[in-house]
Parts: C-alpha cells; sequence; structure tokens
C-alpha cells in the first residue's frame, strides 16, 4: 500500500480524508487482518479499484475523495469487494488473524481479543450471566443479577414472564428513565468524576455490589468510590425490580466447545452460500432457509425444523415406556424387515396392541411408544 498511498495527490484539506498505510497497519493490529480488508479503509479501497480499472478521476487525500471511492465500491458491489479482499490476504500469502469486539477501555477505546475456539468458550462462560449482548447500562445489570435455570421445568415454571417484543419495549423504556433518575443521583457524588464514562462506572459499581452482595459496602458510608450521601436504598430498589422483570426470551449458552455435526439443522438465510449448506446436508445436517430481515418467516422455519427433527422441548411430564424396552420390541421387526425406514416413535398410550399388529411383530413384546432424552 505504500506506492499506491504516495501516487495519491495531497489535497489542500486532509481533514478526515484517506489515511495512510500506516494508520491501517496499527488497526489491523487492534481488529484483525479481514476486518479491516473488508471494512471502510478507503486506501484499501483505492488499491481495489485501481486493480480492476474502474478508479474514479481527480482523486486526492481529501474527505470528497474517500466518499467518491465508497460510493463506487458500493455500486460495483460490496459482495465482490469482500471476495477480493478476501483473495488478495490468500495471494499475498498472509494468515487471516480475526479479532472479537470486546467492549471499550476505560478511555472510551475499543478492545480486541483473539477470535480462536478457546476464546469464544471463554467468553461464554464468563459472560453466562452478563449478557443481552452489553457490557453496560442497563441489560448489563439485570443480566448480571438474572435468575439462573438449571433444569428445563424450572423454565417452564417461569413461562409466564415471557411478554411480546412491543410490550418489553415499553417495560425497557420505563426502566431506563428510571435508571436515568437513579445514576444521575449517584453519580453527582462520585469521589473521582472522568464525565466521559461515569455512568458506567456507575454500572459497574452495581455489579460489584450485585457480585460482592455489598451495597452498603459500595455506595454506603465510607464507600471506596462515592462521598456521603447516595440513596442506596433506591439503588437496591431497582436491582430488585430488574430482577422481577418479564423478559422476551430465556437464553441458554453452551459452556464447552460444540462440534457442527453434534447439530440436527440448521436455520439460515437464503443467502447463504452453497458451499455452506453443501457441507450441512453432507454430514446429515438438515438445512431450512428463511427470507433475511422476516422474523416471523424464521420463527416458522426454526418450528418447522425443529418438528421434524424432533429436538423440541418437552412440553409436559415425560412418560410412557423407557427406551431399551422399546428397541428390544422394535428390534426384532427390523432385523426381518428389507429396507426399513428409520422409526422414530413419537407417541406412548397406555392401550393394547391390535392383535393384528401383534402377530407382525412375532416374538417381540407389545410396544406403543417410548420416552426419550427429554422427547416423547
Amino acid at each position: 500500500l505504500d506506492p499506491i498511498w504516495r501516487s495519491i495527490p495531497n489535497a489542500k484539506n486532509k481533514q478526515a480524508g484517506i489515511s495512510s498505510h500506516h494508520t491501517i497497519a496499527a488497526d489491523i493490529e487492534d481488529r484483525g487482518l479481514l476486518v479491516v480488508f473488508q471494512g471502510e479503509e478507503p486506501l484499501i479501497q483505492y488499491a481495489y479499484l485501481k486493480e480492476i480499472g474502474r478508479l474514479p478521476e481527480n482523486l486526492d487525500t481529501s474527505w470528497e475523495s474517500k466518499q467518491a471511492i465508497r460510493e463506487k465500491v458500493d455500486e460495483i458491489g460490496r459482495d465482490k469487494y469482500n471476495a477480493w479482499a478476501e483473495k488478495k490476504i490468500k495471494d499475498l500469502g498472509l494468515e487471516v488473524d480475526e479479532k472479537i469486539f470486546s467492549g471499550y477501555t476505560y478511555m472510551g477505546k475499543r478492545r480486541y481479543l483473539r477470535h480462536d475456539l478457546d476464546t469464544v468458550v471463554r467468553l461464554l462462560k464468563k459472560e453466562l450471566r452478563d449478557g443481552e449482548g452489553f457490557n453496560y447500562g442497563v441489560p448489563s445489570i439485570r443480566a448480571k443479577n438474572a435468575q439462573r435455570f438449571r433444569t428445563i421445568k424450572q423454565i417452564q415454571q417461569s413461562r409466564d414472564k415471557i411478554i411480546s417484543t412491543e410490550d418489553m419495549e415499553a417495560v425497557k423504556n420505563e426502566v431506563d428513565e428510571e435508571f436515568e433518575v437513579i445514576a444521575k443521583r449517584a453519580v453527582s457524588r462520585l469521589k473521582y468524576k472522568r464525565d466521559f464514562g461515569d455512568y458506567d462506572a456507575f454500572c459497574e459499581h452495581i455489579k460489584e455490589a450485585i457480585e460482592t452482595r455489598g451495597f452498603n459496602k459500595v455506595f454506603g458510608e465510607g464507600s471506596e468510590y462515592y462521598e456521603d450521601g447516595v440513596d442506596v436504598k433506591a439503588i437496591v430498589d431497582f436491582v430488585n425490580k430488574l430482577n422481577n422483570l418479564p423478559t422476551e426470551y430465556f437464553e441458554g449458552k453452551i459452556q464447552r466447545a460444540v462440534g457442527l455435526t453434534e447439530f440436527d439443522g440448521a436455520v439460515v438465510p437464503e443467502a447463504t452460500s452453497q458451499d455452506l449448506i453443501d457441507w450441512f446436508t453432507d454430514n446429515g445436517i438438515k438445512v431450512e432457509k428463511y427470507k433475511k430481515g422476516e422474523n416471523g418467516d424464521r420463527k416458522a422455519k426454526v418450528a418447522k425444523l425443529s418438528r421434524e427433527a424432533n429436538v423440541l422441548f418437552r412440553k409436559g411430564k415425560p412418560s410412557g415406556i423407557p427406551i431399551p424396552a422399546v428397541n428390544r420390541s422394535i428390534d426384532p421387526i427390523l432385523s426381518k424387515w428389507k429396507g426399513a425406514p428409520k422409526i422414530v416413535v413419537t407417541n406412548s398410550k397406555d392401550t393394547k396392541i391390535p392383535k393384528g399388529l401383534m402377530r407382525q411383530m412375532g416374538d417381540a413384546e407389545g410396544v406403543a411408544g417410548a420416552f426419550y432424552e427429554d422427547t416423547v
């Protein structure tokens, strides 16, 4: 990129214009090679347009030229640019070092971690109760204090807490307003104010109080962080309110590395590459496509695939004949049945099997159904 950078005429006003390759190198160090190459770096996009012969005329290092480059890339197609960037990395013999965005430092700088399986599993386990996609604000506080379910039965018993997205949005707006009032009062008594990040610090202090069960120690008299006079009771009441709020969903997170072949099915957008779909099907994973952006279609496909793959959570108390007894009854039938299909038991009834079927089963014991791995 150095000779390309040197070939671009300097603009009189360089503010917010095309950055040099030195800036890109620092960005790669923080964010990873592929993210930067497929991102919005105008110098890399300039190299792309020059290579394919589509470079706009009269460019310099100004903000206007940067915009002209981005518009041309969008006109050609972002997918084509991304494919070029990925191929360029391979052609240069570079190793892709992906990074995971991991929030912000207290100075407001974006923070990244190496994107590998060990990091992903570690983050999932660490953030098991600090989720909702945030590491700050009300969602983060609520997640920190969220009830942890240990059985499917506990989830079922809390089914009445689930509400619609629209109703949940109203609840969020209400608690956000309440949080704003409480935070403003508490932050006014911070011993060390920084203006930027004071609210984030207040959130971290609440989470510390939840974890240590020491609200008075964190916010009360003699606090390390606050002057006397913080309304500790208001903060405790707010946290308790968050803990009893309804929700849109219950979330489960894996606590180990899971291979894709451990899944029975995949629900993917219609634009998913054929190579990936072929890999799924070659490994016995059923695939359903949904229209991207249409949440109703995605939910319908998830429900359809769940039924077909027989992987839904059970809806009631397990009942029926244990699986070993089912196998003892079905195996003799399958041994005599050439080209027998795969048999999946879906119901169990306490009724007698018809005599005609009993005769077909030969020496096998009668069986009407089974309960196996949470599925009836």
